[in-house]
Order: structure tokens, then sequence, then C-alpha cells
């Protein structure tokens, strides 16, 4: 069987965790690189030929966030399928646009989301439906490193405001996507935006707190300019779970009293050994082979998740408006 021919679009950052992935997946060849401005030299094959990227059995998009509209309008009448590199959309109007396409062009198309097919997704979401916690309360999670802080963050698009949206467009995005796949959707979202490391540009920290259908509030706080941290909590009426980036751990029950009768502390009773970067690898290759047998095998995407994954983008959209108007 001949390898389905597969081209990325971007070079550099992530873009390169792909093209590394793809050059070592059985039955796939890894055909073109397309990158739209002179490269000097390269070991993989760079073109600026964009019809050799039409001409692939796939394609990703793994270009800045700004151009995916612009990579999906000139993939229009495209035919293969697509890893579409999250996040799908840049305006409210482009959700709009995408979720009116047809199932049949969303069935070719795979945004990558990568915690859901990783480890600690599948332990948070067995917790959660096996109701180890009782009746949830709340749900915290909070990440941060001093991105904004470092020089070339002022000149980098992510820092541009009506490029971007920040840290929730590059970060806190993905704990959206978590939270409508584990809780369905939401009733409100409240927003809160600092401008901590420069006062211009998009907000480098920002907090969503989200109250969830079944009346359950879930808040994300994300921060480019603050100590590198890795942070959830899940607290129940029965017990309280919590994640360092480095071991999962659930303690109960509800009613531990300590020598005099008194409420304490309740002990460990379930323990997880999930170190963060190697699960984000894991993760980020589970995705992309996912991508890459559905192309081998001319299957279809789940539509269900494409929406999910366009919807993502709607409450950090819709906060941005706010602050801009």
């Amino acid at each position: 069987m001949s390898k389905k021919k597969i081209a990325v679009i971007g070079l550099r950052n992530h873009a390169l965790r792909h093209i590394q992935m793809l050059s070592s997946i059985p039955g796939i060849e890894l055909k073109v690189v397309y990158y739209p401005f002179d490269v000097e030299s390269s070991e993989f094959p760079v073109t600026m030929d964009f019809e050799s990227v039409r001409s692939c059995d796939g394609v990703v998009i793994s270009s800045p966030t700004p151009t995916h509209m612009e990579y999906l309008e000139l993939l229009n009448d495209y035919n293969g399928y697509i890893l579409l590199e999250k996040p799908a959309v840049s305006t409210l109007e482009q959700i709009t646009i995408i979720k009116n396409w047809s199932n049949e062009k969303k069935s070719r198309i795979h945004v990558n989301f990568n915690l859901p097919f990783s480890s600690i997704y599948k332990v948070f979401n067995s917790l959660i439906q096996n109701k180890k916690l009782g009746k949830l309360i709340a749900v915290d999670i909070a990440t941060s490193h001093g991105l904004a802080f470092k020089p070339h963050y002022r000149e980098s698009w992510r820092h541009k405001a009506g490029k971007s949206g920040g840290v929730l467009e590059t970060v806190g995005i993905h704990y959206i996507n978590l939270l409508l796949n584990v809780f369905g959707s939401y009733e409100d979202v409240q927003s809160h935006f600092q401008w901590v490391a420069h006062r211009d540009g998009t907000p480098d920290t920002a907090t969503l707190i989200f109250k969830m259908n079944d009346g359950l509030r879930a808040t994300l706080r994300h921060s480019y300019a603050a100590p590198a941290l890795y942070k959830w909590f899940v607290l129940g009426s029965s017990a309280y779970w919590e994640y360092d980036g480095f071991k999962a751990r659930l303690y109960g029950p509800r009613d531990t009293f300590d020598s005099d009768g008194r409420f304490t502390s309740p002990p460990l009773v379930e323990e997880h050994n999930l170190p963060r970067t190697v699960d984000w690898k894991e993760s980020l290759s589970a995705s992309v082979n996912k991508f890459c047998n559905v192309v081998k095998d001319n299957g279809q995407f789940d539509i269900t998740l494409f929406d999910r994954a366009v919807d993502s983008s709607l409450p950090i959209l819709k906060s941005l408006n706010q602050i801009q108007s």
C-alpha cells in the first residue's frame, strides 16, 4: 500500500513538532512543508508553492492563529483531510462561517485539542463520571509562566491586539474545551483581564468564571506574567481532588475526624503519577496519530467534536470584544 502524503503549513515552534512526528509515522510521507518566506536551508522539503500542498492527502495547519482562516479559505474546495491547530477561528464572524459548513466537510477536519488524548484527562473524566467526589461544588484550574516578560514577547503575534486573544486563546482555550467535553454547555461566563507585564496589547492574565448548566462553578485562571504554575482542583461534597502537574491525588471521605471528634483533613485514597511534560507529548502524539489513521483509512471525524472545538472560542472572543468596544 502506498503511503499517504501529508503537507504541513508552518515550519517553526509547534509546526516543527508536527513535522518531526509525521516524519516517523508508518504509512505516512511528509511530502511538503509550506512556508511563505525565504528559507536559506532546511532538512525538510520546504516549499512556497501552495499547489503542492493541495496535492497531498492531508494538510496540517500549524501556522500562527490569525492565519488559520486564510488557509482554510485557500483549501475551500480541497477534498483531503485537515488537521487544524486550535483555535480554529479568530473572530465571531468566522465562527458563524465555519459552523455553517456541511457535515461532510466538517467530518474531514480534526481540530487539534490534544488534552482529551492525555492520561490526566482520562483520570479527571473518570473521576467526574464515576461520581467519586459526591456533588460537585467547584472546579478551579490555574496555569502560568513568565512569557510576557521575555524581550521578544511584545513583537510576537500573541501580544498584538486584534491579532490574538492572548493567553486565553493560546492556553485557556484548552480548558474551555475540557469543560465542554466533560460537563456540557454553560449558562453564563464572567471574564476578568489584567495587563501585568505591559500596558498595551492583549491581556497577559485572564480569568473566566463559568456557571455550567448544572449549577457548577468552574474557574479558569491563566497568566503569562507569573512564575510557572500548573494546578487543577475539584471540590465535591464527599471528597476533593488535586493535580499539580506531577501527581493527581484524591482525598476523602468528608466525615473524617481527629481523636477529639473534630473534622480533620481526609486521608489520601487514590494517587496517579502523571508528569505533565511527558503526558503532553504523549497526548500530542496520540492526536496526530488519530489524524493519520483516519487519513489512511479514508474515514471520518466526529462532527460533534468539530463543533465543540469551534464553540470553545466563543467565550474568549465575546469577552475580548467587550474590552475592545
